[in-house]
């Protein structure tokens, strides 16, 4: 009988766990944050290799490899992307 208190006690009864029932929540939780964390990390990988391909074509068009035209039309092309 003192095992029986012992077990309801704790909230272990019916095998949910230490946690009861909040263990599903929990993992859950777990779960979108590293789905949200990836997400983010390669949307900031993304707009860091935008901005250097920006940065290269502003370097050709300085140094006089490219024209105004394809300087701007390239621009427009990557900023859509």
């Amino acid at each position: 009988m003192m095992f029986n208190r012992e077990f309801y006690r704790f909230g272990l009864q019916n095998g949910c766990g230490f946690f009861g029932g909040w263990h599903l929540f929990i993992g859950i939780g777990l779960l979108i944050g590293v789905v949200a964390l990836i997400l983010w990390m390669r949307s900031r990988n993304n707009r860091i290799e935008g901005d250097s391909y920006l940065a290269l074509l502003k370097d050709k068009f300085v140094r006089g490899e490219i024209t105004e035209e394809e300087y701007l039309s390239k621009k427009n092309i990557l900023e859509r992307k």
